[in-house]
């Protein structure tokens, strides 16, 4: 027996079974890290807000990494920051109009 599973089922386990017990195992071992960024959270909340960006960031990408290969999730990234620039770009626009607008009012008064 290895850990819960008895070794006559483990040699009986097909190629995807193995795959989903492992992905699971990794996605039980995220959530204890996630436990434990939550209790780093709440500890630096208490002594003064330290930042966890870092921590979260792993994780994160850890867990996009389990089902992903490592190029897919960078071209994930890539997308996710290229759309973050064409939202800003977007807003940048409204808010120059909006500031135009503006102007061009006070100047009539």
């Amino acid at each position: 027996m290895i850990g819960y599973v008895p070794l006559d089922d483990l040699l009986s386990m097909t190629l995807k079974e193995w795959e989903l017990m492992i992905k699971g195992a990794r996605h039980r071992r995220l959530d204890a890290l996630g436990d434990l960024r939550l209790q780093a959270v709440m500890h630096a909340r208490m002594s003064n807000g330290n930042d966890i960006k870092d921590i979260n960031r792993k994780l994160e990408k850890e867990r996009a990494l389990i089902n992903q290969t490592e190029g897919s999730y960078e071209l994930d990234q890539k997308k996710k920051k290229w759309e973050r620039k064409q939202i800003r770009k977007i807003q940048d626009a409204a808010m120059q109009k909006w500031i135009d607008e503006r102007n061009k009012a006070n100047r009539k008064e």
